[in-house]
């Protein structure tokens, strides 16, 4: 449930009912039960004092790393619940963590788009999201998400000139699909006018986490074939407990292509 700090919180009587003193300004209205989930903004609420629960999903999948299960593999899911500038936000956060078979299951999840990945430590502070993939998750309906066990792997290494290995870290570094050119981003954002439901089941990943070791080297398992921009960034280790880097010292974008697969 919502932290009682920052949200006034009641509970339903026996015929369903609740109550909350006039609220100011735009609100939001979050109902979470074992039937199920709603959000209502101030507006819909205006409309109607009814309020109807849709039934959680599911989301379940397999993690491979190449042609092997990845057990004990960190799993990150968040919602993509769009919302208006000030408007109230909500956010779902789930971490589970891949049997022996790479296998896992979240339950509880709001019907919407949700995003399913690795999470990858790259550094002692920093945390990155790999195989970030996007999906629909239908009310009462299990989606399934198999992350991995396609694609190349992606090696390399980073060079730094003058940097000794202990006066740098590697924090924030992603692998990412290169954007198409600025007339298809056009295109894109007039359909974007008229937004059509988007297509059941996984679409590809988003990014891909790139944990750079201290010898500068760096794996990225299962890339699908495509134009992808490999985003490197070095900072100076960090100072101070509320700091995740130090001061950037460089960074490189480098363009790369991998190539079809016959077999997948």
């Amino acid at each position: 449930p919502p932290d009682r700090r920052y949200a006034a919180m009641a509970e339903t009587d026996q015929n369903g009912r609740f109550h909350f003193p006039a609220q100011d300004g735009k609100f939001a209205l979050v109902v979470l039960g074992d039937d199920g989930f709603a959000m209502l903004k101030d507006a819909e609420l205006a409309a109607s004092n009814e309020v109807k629960l849709k039934a959680w999903g599911r989301v379940e999948g397999r993690v491979r790393v190449g042609a092997h299960p990845a057990s004990g593999e960190a799993i990150f899911m968040t919602d993509n619940r769009q919302t208006i500038r000030d408007d109230p936000r909500l956010f779902f956060n789930y971490n589970t963590t891949t049997d022996n078979e790479g296998r896992y299951v979240i339950e509880r999840v709001p019907p919407g788009e949700v995003y399913v990945g690795r999470e990858i430590k790259l550094s002692d502070r920093s945390t990155g999201y790999s195989h970030y993939t996007p999906v629909e998750v239908e009310p009462g309906q299990t989606a399934r998400v198999d992350i991995g066990g396609t694609g190349r792997p992606l090696i390399g290494r980073v060079i730094t000139p003058g940097i000794a290995n202990e006066n740098r870290d590697f924090a924030m570094s992603f692998l990412r699909p290169t954007p198409p050119p600025s007339n298809l981003l056009l295109e894109l954002a007039k359909r974007l006018k008229a937004p059509e439901k988007p297509a059941s089941g996984p679409r590809p990943p988003s990014s891909y986490a790139v944990k750079v070791e201290t010898d500068g080297s760096f794996r990225v398992d299962d890339v699908p074939a495509g134009d992808y921009d490999l985003d490197i960034r070095v900072y100076e280790p960090p100072t101070g407990e509320l700091h995740m880097v130090g001061e950037l010292l460089g960074s490189i974008t480098h363009k790369v292509v991998v190539p079809e697969m016959p077999d997948g």
